[in-house]
C-alpha cells in the first residue's frame, strides 16, 4: 500500500520593508502647507523636494530617517515606520527668532556707501553643476574683506545660471558663517524664491527690502536646487552603447544649472544626505579640480 503524505508548506510574508512614502508637510501651529521643503534620507544620496502644496513622494525602506529642512522652520527628522498607502502628514515647528542672533537693520537711506565684490565673468564660465536628481544645495562663503563691510546692508547677490526651461526656480538661503565654517544662524525666516531665465544668464537676487546686514564673521549664500515638476524637462538622446542599432531614449533633466569655475580656495559647501559638508582639498585626488561658484555681492549703507 502506498502512503501519500501531504506536506503543508508554510510561506511567511514579511512586513512591507520598502515602498513609496507619500507625505504632506504642514506648519505645526496652523496646519498650513509648507512649500518646497528639502527632504533627504539621512546618510544616503536619495531625496526630493516638496511641491508648492507641501506634497512629496519618495521611495524608502522601513527604518529610514527623513531629514526635512526649510527656511523659517526647525529641522525635522522623521523615522519611517510601517509603510501605508495613505498620505502622511508631517508637522514642522516654526523657528523661534532671537533678535540678537539675526542681523536685521532698520530702513536704509537711498544714498550712502556702496561696496561690491565682483568675481563673475559670464563668458568664461563653461562648467555647470546641477541636482543629479536630488535636492542638493550649493553654498559659498563670502569672508569679510574689509572692516567696513561689517554692518553694511546686503543689497543683492548674483551668480550664473543656465536653464533649458522657462522659468526654472531656485531657493536662496542666507546664513552667517558658523565657527566651524558651516552655515550658522539664518538671516531670514521667509523663503527667497528666484526665477532663472532660459539660457545662460547672470541671475541677481535683490534682498535690499529685507534689511539684512553683512555678518561680522562672514556670509554664506546657499543655492537650493528644487526637484519639482516645474523645473523638469524631458529630452530625447541617442544611446549607441549597445551592439545593435542606436536607440533613442527619453531622459529627465532638472533645471537650472549653476555656473562654476576652477578654484584653489576651499569656500564651496554642499548640503547632501541631510547635512552640510565643506569641499576640502584633502577629500579629493590631486587630478580632480575643486570648483567654486563665482558671485557678485553688492552692499550699501
Amino acid at each position: 500500500m502506498v502512503r501519500i503524505v501531504l506536506l503543508s508548506i508554510c510561506i511567511y510574508f514579511p512586513l512591507l520593508v520598502s515602498g513609496q512614502f507619500k507625505g504632506q508637510i504642514k506648519a505645526a501651529d496652523d496646519q498650513a502647507p509648507v512649500p518646497f521643503v528639502n527632504i533627504w534620507i539621512k546618510g544616503e544620496y536619495k531625496g526630493t523636494s516638496a511641491n508648492q502644496q507641501g506634497y512629496f513622494s519618495l521611495p524608502v525602506h522601513t527604518g529610514d530617517t527623513l531629514v526635512l529642512s526649510s527656511v523659517g522652520f526647525e529641522k525635522l527628522e522623521f523615522v519611517v515606520g510601517t509603510l501605508v498607502s495613505d498620505t502622511v502628514n508631517l508637522l514642522m515647528k516654526k523657528q523661534a527668532v532671537v533678535l540678537d542672533e539675526v542681523a536685521v537693520m532698520g530702513n536704509r537711506n537711498a544714498k550712502g556707501r556702496r561696496y561690491t565684490i565682483d568675481k563673475i565673468d559670464k563668458w568664461k564660465i563653461r562648467s555647470f553643476i546641477g541636482t543629479g536628481g536630488v535636492p542638493i544645495m550649493y553654498g559659498f562663503v563670502i569672508e569679510q574683506e574689509e572692516v567696513l563691510m561689517a554692518g553694511m546692508g546686503i543689497k543683492s547677490v548674483s551668480f550664473v545660471t543656465k536653464s533649458e526651461k522657462v522659468p526654472s526656480t531656485v531657493l536662496i538661503r542666507l546664513y552667517e558663517k558658523g565657527t566651524d565654517g558651516l552655515p550658522g544662524n539664518s538671516l531670514h525666516t521667509t523663503p527667497i524664491l528666484v526665477e532663472c531665465k532660459r539660457g545662460k544668464h547672470i541671475t541677481t537676487v535683490d534682498v535690499e527690502q529685507m534689511n539684512l546686514s553683512f555678518p561680522s564673521n562672514g556670509l554664506i549664500v546657499a543655492i537650493e536646487l528644487l526637484c519639482i515638476e516645474e523645473n523638469t524637462i524631458e529630452i530625447t538622446v541617442t544611446d549607441a552603447r549597445g551592439p545593435g542599432k542606436p536607440e533613442k531614449i527619453k531622459r529627465k533633466h532638472i533645471n537650472p544649472y549653476i555656473g562654476t569655475s576652477d578654484s584653489h580656495q576651499q569656500n564651496t559647501l554642499v548640503y547632501s544626505k541631510g547635512d552640510w559638508y565643506l569641499l576640502a582639498r584633502e577629500n579629493f585626488p590631486p587630478q580632480v579640480g575643486l570648483k567654486s561658484i563665482p558671485f557678485r555681492l553688492e552692499l550699501k549703507d
